[in-house]
């Protein structure tokens, strides 16, 4: 690794060479260090979105438990509901480890550093992540992980990260100890870049272990704010993608509204505000009264626009039928029992995709493509239909556990 490092070397030179005739600085804002006084090993978690933490929840849940936590996210709107999941990890943002890393890593000593299903290979994934961390790691002699792991395919979007994953992706291959991915066309791409067919295992992705269980509620302090509505319908339009969702969802749902049914919008991303702006001018333009979950007091409105994160999960328990917008999780609200919509033109792109089409073979879901069949999807009275599940030795985050252990990775057998 004597090259490795000669070049790492190199390329962070001709950076910081970069910014500076760019007049550019580096501009670090404080961050609450932990306690030098109570140093510890740590399970080190990197994880981008809310979406990635659900699906790997119950596999960090198990596997952490009694252990130091610590989570890295390139996205700081995520870290308040990162803490609702994991209230005792450290949660901190990847320029803030950037900017910490030798105290953070001195303190909070990590013995093992799991990715959460991206990036399986360097920048090309929707995600800002740096190479920087896992040569970090290595030196710290943690073992690497990648679990649930999945391929985007994305574009590199920089000529930096371009630059990056042309020096360094053979040695992330290398660096990474195992890979559990959630089908064979990950697989073998990985193979392709010249992976070690003997750490990669296919392994059904972990959304499907919900199918196996009874769904649990885990309430927000928002989301009980329902019950005071038990007595009305309600319609949850979750994970919406744009303006086309929006309308779709607002336009079917008059009726529903118009004849006391409590409508909840969730757009995808709430914290792009031309969304919140569109949903709520929507809304305003066919007079339907509204307010916002942020505002913590759900009034006797006809529409609840969700524009914080972490409580789509409670929110869905408490609703009696759902739409789920296009590329997102179905089984969620499928393992709760709910009668489930969304549209056509799913992209092959997402990891969705597998869980859409197993859906739709299974006729678990209803299409619905145009407000004609948003309306007709509330006003009928689906039976659910009984579920045919893959068939398989254990669930997805077993198999995972028991080969971690098998192949003497388990974080039991190093701490």
């Amino acid at each position: 690794m004597i090259f490795e490092s000669l070049v790492w070397k190199v390329y962070q030179c001709v950076l910081h060479m970069a910014l500076r005739l760019k007049g550019k600085q580096i501009c670090n804002k404080e961050i609450k260090l932990p306690d030098l006084s109570t140093a510890k090993d740590c399970v080190w978690v990197f994880c981008t979105t809310i979406g990635e933490l659900n699906s790997c929840h119950e596999f960090l849940d198990n596997y952490t438990r009694g252990l130091g936590l610590v989570i890295v996210t390139d996205k700081e709107i995520y870290k308040e509901s990162f803490l609702r999941k994991f209230p005792d990890a450290y949660v901190i943002t990847l320029s803030e480890y950037k900017q910490s890393s030798k105290q953070l890593t001195t303190v909070l000593r990590p013995v093992q550093f799991i990715i959460c299903e991206i990036p399986c290979l360097l920048h090309e994934s929707p995600c800002r992540f740096d190479y920087q961390i896992i040569r970090d790691m290595h030196y710290h002699k943690a073992s690497i992980i990648v679990i649930n792991g999945w391929l985007y395919k994305d574009k590199v979007s920089c000529r930096q990260d371009y630059i990056e994953k042309k020096l360094f992706e053979p040695y992330y291959l290398r660096f990474v100890d195992y890979f559990f991915v959630q089908n064979d066309f990950v697989k073998n791409e990985l193979l392709a870049k010249g992976c070690d067919a003997n750490k990669i295992s296919v392994i059904l992705s972990f959304k499907f272990d919900s199918l196996y269980k009874e769904a649990k509620c885990t309430d927000t302090v928002d989301a009980k704010n329902l019950e005071a509505y038990s007595s009305r319908n309600i319609f949850l339009a979750g994970s919406l993608s744009g303006n086309v969702e929006f309308d779709l969802v607002i336009q079917g749902s008059k009726s529903f509204i118009d004849n006391g049914g409590l409508l909840i919008i969730a757009p995808r991303h709430p914290e792009i505000d031309s969304n919140i702006v569109y949903i709520v001018s929507a809304l305003e333009k066919e007079n339907i009264s509204y307010t916002k979950l942020s505002d913590r007091n759900i009034n006797n409105q006809q529409v609840l626009i969700v524009d914080t994160f972490g409580d789509l999960p409670a929110l869905l328990y408490h609703s009696d039928k759902v739409y789920i917008g296009k590329n997102h999780n179905l089984i969620e609200p499928l393992s709760m029992g709910k009668p489930v919509a969304t549209s056509e033109g799913w992209s092959h792109q997402f990891s969705t995709h597998e869980i859409f089409k197993f859906c739709y073979d299974q006729n678990l879901i209803e299409l619905c493509n145009t407000p004609e069949d948003i309306q007709s999807f509330l006003l009928c009275n689906r039976e659910r239909t009984n579920i045919s599940l893959p068939v398989r030795k254990d669930s997805s985050v077993n198999l995972v556990l028991e080969e971690l252990e098998s192949q003497g990775l388990s974080v039991a057998q190093k701490c």
